[in-house]
Formats: C-alpha cells, sequence, structure tokens
C-alpha cells in the first residue's frame, strides 16, 4: 500500500484482513449453508424474520470489528474501543444464525449419516459458531493482552477458513457434482473417511494453536514486571514503577 504512510499501512492491512474474513469467506459459507440445509432436508429455514436481523446485524457489525488486530498498537483508543464493542454485538448474527440452523435441522440430525452434503454443511455451522466465540473472547483487552502475538490467532483464523468455509465447500461439492455430472458418488466408504480426516485433522490443528497459544500467551505475561503508577503531589508528573 504505497499510498499509505506509517500507521496507517497497518491500520488498512487489520481492516483488510479482518473483512476478507468476515465479508468474504464467512458471508459465503454462511450463504451456502442457508441454501444447501433447508434445501437437502426439503423444509423451509426455521424462520426467515431470524435470518434477516442475522444478515443486518452481521452487515453493521462485522465491518467494524478488524481493529482488534491493532489493540494495543499505535493507533486511537477509541478506534479499538469500538471494534471491541462491535465484536460483542456480533453475539447477535451468532445467536440468530445458531437458531435458524439448529432449530431447521430439529427431527432431521440424522440425515447428518445419510447425507454427506448435511454431514459437512452442518459440522461447518457448528464451527462458525465455535469461530464467533473465540474470535469475541480474543478481542476483550485484557485477553488480547496475553494472546495477541501467539498462536491463538492463527488458531481463530483456521477455524473460519478450514473448519467453517471449507467444510461448508465441501459440502457443496458432494451437492452439486452428483448433479452437473448425472452420477452419484461412487464411494460412500471414502466420503466418511474424507469427512472423519478433515473434521479430526482440523480440530486437532486447532485445539493444538490455542492450547500452545494460552501457553505462550501465559509464559510471555510470567515474565513481563509489574508496574505502578506513581504522580507527584500535583498529578503534573507520572510515572510507572515496578512493584518490589
Amino acid at each position: 500500500m504505497p499510498q499509505m504512510q506509517g500507521v496507517m499501512q497497518n491500520v488498512v492491512a487489520a481492516w483488510f484482513a479482518q473483512n476478507l474474513l468476515g465479508y468474504w469467506f464467512t458471508a459465503i459459507g454462511l450463504a451456502t449453508a442457508y441454501y444447501l440445509i433447508p434445501k437437502v432436508i426439503d423444509r423451509p429455514i426455521h424462520s426467515y424474520n431470524l435470518a434477516n436481523i442475522g444478515f443486518w446485524s452481521w452487515a453493521i457489525f462485522s465491518g467494524l470489528t478488524g481493529m482488534t488486530r491493532m489493540s494495543g498498537g499505535p493507533v486511537p483508543a477509541w478506534l479499538v474501543t469500538l471494534s471491541i464493542a462491535s465484536n460483542i454485538m456480533m453475539i447477535v448474527p451468532l445467536a440468530t444464525v445458531a437458531t435458524n440452523f439448529f432449530k431447521t435441522m430439529h427431527g432431521n440430525y440424522h440425515m447428518v449419516y445419510h447425507s454427506p452434503t448435511i454431514r459437512f454443511t452442518f459440522f461447518g455451522a457448528i464451527c462458525f459458531s465455535i469461530s464467533a466465540v473465540v474470535g469475541l473472547i480474543a478481542s476483550l483487552r485484557s485477553v488480547d493482552r496475553v494472546l495477541h502475538f501467539t498462536q491463538y490467532v492463527s488458531a481463530y483464523n483456521d477455524l473460519v477458513l478450514y473448519m467453517f468455509f471449507s467444510m461448508v465447500m465441501f459440502g457443496a461439492i458432494y451437492y452439486i457434482t452428483p448433479r452437473l455430472t448425472g452420477c452419484e458418488w461412487l464411494s460412500s466408504t471414502l466420503i466418511k473417511v474424507h469427512f472423519l480426516g478433515s473434521a479430526y485433522g482440523g480440530g486437532m490443528a486447532v485445539a493444538t494453536l490455542l492450547l500452545a497459544g494460552v501457553a505462550a500467551g501465559m509464559g510471555l505475561a510470567e515474565g513481563r514486571p509489574r508496574l505502578r503508577r506513581s504522580c507527584s503531589s500535583d498529578s503534573s508528573i507520572c510515572r510507572d514503577e515496578p512493584l518490589p
């Protein structure tokens, strides 16, 4: 970004990275899940009103969450605070989307065993809920102070890109390809192996990164000196001093 200078390069990069996840990959994944789940189980989505609330709340708040990546950096504090508040408000689309998917699937959970499309797509929808919670926790200043420069951030990215988006896209492939070619998949066993390998492999990778991030963050936090702020009698001069 040669047209940007100084800190603004980092601000734009953080905004772009977060919105690439939120407004592109996540939006495509949610739209695909909203189509495939009702289509395959042959029943309408549970609530179109909830879908509208989820859409507009996601459209409003998701684009404002990017500055949590700059928490603790040389940017105005109100920018980071706005992003943290927006991350907290992401509870609204999380709750509406999760409720819609689970209520739509109610009574049809057995389809997970019979339809590879539902198996991959519904698993991806569950991972979407988990990724939203992980992102919300990481945005809080008290948590971000410990986890910011650790693998916890990579775990969140993998949750969105692989465990959610890629799994939903696998489900879409299993739905679209037979209709394009005019023949069914040759081996249901290989489909199960694909799902189990993707789910267990991705889950282990994400869990390992989460645990590594927490362990590394706690280790770094132990090495930081504890400080107290002391000020002169007229509060004109303040400085941080290490605690004994």
